[in-house]
């Protein structure tokens, strides 16, 4: 009687745990899930690399990425571990003084800003140049972010600001003949003091993405914000702040007079991309001071399409995230080191969407929603 009392008792135990995992938030469950994998690639091409920046996916398997102190851009087939080189240094055809900026157009090609030209190259995905045109605008570009809204448009937005020309708060579009541009005003949100910047970080920046429905994703740095705007610059949908879901403890940060001030995170938002049939995914690097403490510098966040967290996964080995690429339900993230410290590489992670639970739709028109 006793044997059956207490194998009654087990079970019932067992039963209230399970219940209790059922009811626990999406984000608890996925989080316990092993949902991140690394996808072999290889990586030999490593040890010829002095500075690697910009790196884009063309597929899950094939990247491309600009060599920045070898003047030259670097496509790498993971799969076969094949390496085609294009450009070397000068003011030609094909040819770079500092090649700074990189995206990946669907149905155009591998598109090349060099900041010290000031121009824009557009080479076929194998390699063959096509055309380059020299923009005005550029002047004002120190390190663009570039990012192809859809076959037709390239979105430019301009990373660091200048004494000639201050202002940071255009997206430029270019179309296929590179040869016009057209704008909108995507203004900053205001912090709210200056007490919120104490060592002079430039969170003016913003990182550009594409909507699944050709619409134009301008994520913030400076409060970790995403909105989404029409090709016209019609402002559909504005996240709010989302600076408070991953902000860890307040961290002791010395200041340019020697003391000490108590200050909030920086964030850098690197890469973003609306995830089909789920909703957003933004690469994040958190700047804590040091390694201690709060979140890893490096995670990717993934957001239901009301920009509310689903889970939150961090990134080994403080690799940096250069890309975001969906294909069906697996997400790929193209993680790097520069070169500066470590020695420069690639590695590809793949994350199982199957296991994400997603949240409603955003709105798409009519008033602006926060």
């Amino acid at each position: 009687m006793k044997r059956i009392l207490t194998i009654l008792i087990t079970c019932c135990f067992l039963t209230l745990v399970i219940i209790v995992l059922l009811r626990s938030s999406p984000s608890q469950i996925i989080q316990s899930q092993p949902i991140l994998e690394e996808v072999p690639f290889h990586a030999g091409f490593a040890d010829s690399i002095h500075m690697l920046i910009s790196p884009r996916f063309i597929n899950e398997t094939k990247v491309c990425f600009c060599d920045l102190k070898d003047f030259r851009v670097m496509i790498v087939d993971g799969t076969t571990g094949s390496v085609q080189t294009i450009g070397k240094q000068g003011a030609g055809p094909s040819e770079f003084n500092m090649p700074a900026s990189l995206a990946v157009w669907p149905g155009q090609g591998l598109v090349v800003y060099d900041t010290w030209l000031l121009r824009l190259s557009l080479f076929s995905e194998t390699g063959e140049f096509r055309k380059m045109y020299w923009h005005q605008l550029a002047a004002r570009m120190s390190a663009p972010h570039m990012y192809a809204i859809d076959e037709f448009t390239l979105a430019i937005s301009p990373r660091g600001k200048s004494t000639e020309s201050p202002d940071t708060d255009n997206v430029i579009l270019i179309p296929t003949s590179l040869d016009t541009t057209t704008q909108f005003l995507a203004p900053e949100p205001v912090l709210s003091s200056a007490e919120d910047n104490p060592i002079g970080v430039d969170l003016s920046n913003v990182t550009l993405g594409s909507g699944t429905d050709g619409t134009i994703l301008v994520a913030y740095h400076s409060d970790y914000r995403i909105r989404r705007y029409t090709k016209s610059g019609d402002l559909l949908w504005d996240s709010g702040s989302l600076d408070e879901s991953f902000r860890p403890p307040s961290f002791q940060l010395p200041t340019r007079e020697g003391y000490a001030v108590t200050s909030r995170v920086y964030n850098s938002i690197e890469a973003i991309a609306e995830i089909e049939g789920y909703g957003f995914a933004t690469g994040i690097w958190a700047y804590q001071g040091n390694d201690q403490g709060g979140l890893p510098p490096w995670f990717v966040d993934l957001r239901d399409q009301q920009g509310k967290l689903i889970t939150r996964i961090p990134m080994p080995d403080h690799l940096r995230i250069g890309d975001i690429y969906q294909k069906d339900t697996d997400l790929y993230i193209l993680t790097y080191h520069l070169g500066q410290i470590e020695l420069p590489t690639i590695r590809i992670f793949r994350i199982d969407l199957k296991r994400v639970r997603t949240g409603s739709p955003p709105p798409r028109s009519g008033s602006v929603s926060h």
